[in-house]
């Protein structure tokens, strides 16, 4: 293998990614830019325009990616901006009418991930296979491999989790369930909204999605959350974060949240 072959190759890995995912997560208290997904922002939106048409498959069957509309394709670029650092903010907000996709696009972020992970592993194994036998080319050829690993090792895995699930877990006995939702690094909720804002437990009265937000705020985890729910509407109908929860609430919410929101025509309504 000669010199431009072994530099190129090196560089094909190390400028397919950016940096390490773990040291933007941990700096998110002073809010700066997150970068869930270490690739580029080019990069990540064809990674999740393939992931949200394998999530939509038995809907969109007989169609291809290229006939996405334009406000999907608006959204795909908007999340993918936010999982590559385009934002300064730790979490992101789904929100709009019912059946435009917010709870699709959750689960498309979980499977870019996984997809990311599992091409990006395949590459390394693949440089592996091909590392020169001499020196100091094979010494190269390590240290890039290993930091690859430990970019792929610091991705986190999310957990995605119904509002409801989290409000039914607060209420039972599995303290282990709960501290989990309180600490894992990156929780998907989905349909923030549909949950009881209030429940009893052993006769005291628990907030259960403020007493979530409240701690993971704290704590400066990422939070993925899809809902009916703008944040505020000013009306005090319940049909805002603000109106249901508190303007408190609302208030990390404004902070806090990248927000998308969803709105033109149901899936549900063209199936």
């Amino acid at each position: 293998m000669n010199d431009s072959t072994i530099q190129q190759t090196l560089k094909t890995l190390h400028d397919s990614s950016v940096a390490s995912p773990m040291t933007s997560i941990c700096s998110m208290h002073n809010h700066a830019s997150i970068s869930l997904l270490p690739t580029t922002p080019e990069r990540a939106e064809q990674l999740l325009t393939e992931a949200y048409w394998r999530v939509m498959h038995d809907r969109l069957a007989g169609r291809t990616p290229d006939s996405l509309d334009s406000q999907t394709r608006g959204r795909i670029y908007d999340v993918a901006r936010w999982l590559t650092g385009g934002t300064n903010h730790r979490w992101l907000y789904l929100y709009g009418r019912i059946g435009c996709g917010k709870s699709t696009m959750a689960r498309a972020i979980v499977e870019a991930l996984a997809l990311f992970i599992a091409r990006r592993n395949k590459e390394i194994s693949d440089i592996a296979w091909r590392m020169p036998p001499e020196e100091p080319e094979r010494s190269l050829y390590k240290r890039e491999i290993m930091r690859q690993r430990n970019i792929l090792d610091n991705i986190p895995t999310p957990l995605i989790i119904s509002a409801k699930e989290s409000a039914r877990i607060i209420t039972s006995d599995t303290t282990d369930a709960y501290e989990r939702l309180l600490h894992h690094l990156c929780l998907v909720i989905d349909d923030v909204g549909t949950e009881p804002v209030e429940v009893r437990v052993y006769g005291s009265v628990h907030n259960p999605f403020e007493e979530l937000i409240e701690s993971r705020y704290n704590a400066g985890k990422l939070t993925i959350m899809t809902s009916n729910l703008a944040i505020n509407n000013h009306r005090n109908d319940g049909t805002s974060i603000a109106s249901r929860y508190g303007e408190r609430i609302a208030d990390r919410f404004m902070e806090e949240c990248e927000r998308v929101v969803f709105v033109g025509e149901s899936f549900r309504g063209r199936e």
